[in-house]
């Protein structure tokens, strides 16, 4: 049986998680990418994950990506 990793849904509210419960981030604030990866990779998602949360965070407005940083908005504050 072929098991399927998580969607690109669930992967962009594990970044929302990790922004706003586990580095206590609010509207506005901005955090290194690294920072929200190495939480992210830390319980076993992959980079794979990482980089489809982002996109798809980004592309409905819950994330803003700034060179090597992401700031929370308000939509992504609210999805938590």
């Amino acid at each position: 049986m072929m098991t399927t990793g998580p969607t690109p849904v669930e992967a962009a509210k594990r970044v929302l998680m990790i922004l706003v419960e586990i580095l206590h981030r609010t509207p506005g604030d901005a955090v290194r990418l690294d920072t929200v990866q190495t939480q992210f990779l830390s319980d076993a998602w992959t980079l794979v994950d990482f980089q489809s949360g982002l996109t798809y965070a980004a592309q409905h407005h819950w994330i803003k990506m700034h060179d090597r940083e992401t700031v929370l908005t308000d939509r992504g504050f609210a999805k938590v």
